[in-house]
């Protein structure tokens, strides 16, 4: 019997002939094999490296093909498979994969690589729109900030901890402080040999 994320052809009679399957990667024949993470492909099998998505795109765990690596939100490509370019300013993309990216709804905008449009000062309502002139508004300020966390690290209490320390360095209540969008942007890390 072959280990784990392995197999072997019929007839075959030795562990050594217990190969990875593609979408694994080992470090011997005859060892163990472990799905390639996501954002990684392997598209042989046997022994060796799963290879890194191109930029912006992202594949799930075990993924076999190239074309396993699909643009992520904000980012658009005729196919998958390649890199993915972000989303212009004024437009946006909340799916994956190459959906082309749409153009924000009127009074609403977006910075490049959004996953959706936010209200342009002096309108409010939803995010993605629609969005109305704030008759009773005095000003916005809007902003973008750059937090070092995954969404699943910022949870609603790190999001009303940002609100509250907003709104204490703008001198105003914390109801008048909204977080308009939230993106998480992947990170790749390469080792190098």
């Amino acid at each position: 019997t072959c280990p784990a994320g392995t197999s072997s052809a019929g007839g075959s009679n030795g562990l050594i002939d217990c190969k990875c399957f593609v979408g694994y990667s080992g470090s011997s024949d005859g060892a163990a094999c472990t799905a390639c993470d996501a954002g990684t492909y392997k598209v042989v099998p046997g022994t060796g490296q799963c290879s890194m998505c191109p930029s912006f795109t992202s594949s799930a765990s075990g993924s076999n093909e190239l074309t396993d690596c699909i643009c992520v939100a904000g980012y658009t490509a005729g196919l998958d498979g390649v890199a993915c370019s972000a989303c212009d300013a004024g437009t946006y993309k909340a799916s994956t994969g190459t959906v082309t990216c749409s153009s924000c709804p009127a009074n609403a905008e977006s910075s490049a690589g959004s996953v959706l449009c936010y209200c342009s000062a002096g309108f409010t309502g939803n995010d993605g729109g629609p969005c109305d002139a704030c008759f009773d508004c005095t000003s916005a300020v809007t902003f973008s900030a750059t937090l070092l966390m995954s969404i699943a690290e910022f949870s609603t209490s790190a999001r009303s901890a940002y609100v509250t320390g907003v709104a204490q360095a703008l001198d105003v209540t914390s109801s008048t402080v909204a977080i308009a969008s939230v993106e998480e942007r992947l990170s790749r890390r390469r080792l190098l040999a």
